[in-house]
Order: C-alpha cells, then sequence, then structure tokens
C-alpha cells in the first residue's frame, strides 16, 4: 500500500497489524502526497517537486529504477547529455 504523508503513523500500524492478523502479508510502498504537498522549501513543497515525488515513490516500489533526484533529475540529465 502507498501511505498519505498526513495519515498518523499508528493509524498505518493499526492497518498492517490488521493485514498480518489475517494471514497475509502487507508492503508500505511509500508516502505520497495527495491533501497536502511537503514543507516550504523543499522540493516536494512545490506541485512539481510533490508529483515527482509520488511518480518516484510509485515506481521504485513496483520495481522501478529511479535515479536518486527523481524524475526531474534524469530529464535534466538527459537534457544535458543532448546538447540541452
Amino acid at each position: 500500500i502507498f501511505v498519505e504523508t498526513s495519515v498518523p503513523p499508528d493509524v498505518i500500524d493499526a492497518i498492517v497489524a490488521g493485514v498480518e492478523n489475517t494471514g497475509h502479508e502487507i508492503k508500505i510502498g511509500g508516502q505520497l502526497f495527495s491533501d497536502a504537498m511537503g514543507e516550504p522549501g523543499t522540493e516536494e513543497g512545490t506541485y512539481i517537486g510533490m508529483i515527482d515525488h509520488n511518480i518516484s515513490q510509485i515506481a521504485s516500489a513496483l520495481g522501478g529504477t529511479v535515479e536518486k533526484g527523481g524524475f526531474a533529475a534524469k530529464l535534466q540529465s538527459t537534457f544535458s547529455e543532448n546538447g540541452g
């Protein structure tokens, strides 16, 4: 599952415990921003940075390779390699 950043940790712990008590396995894929952006002054504190963070978390949790700095860093790297 993916966790919304504003959900208290005790709620997540209760969900994990409840699922495990039924004999199933659950994995936390990461924290996503939905109701609120990150702290002001951080990359996640911008709309584009928040979306980049979410995409990077999902891709990584599903087995993809995500460059450090997210997809924005990948785009910048690709742009630089192509003489941009």
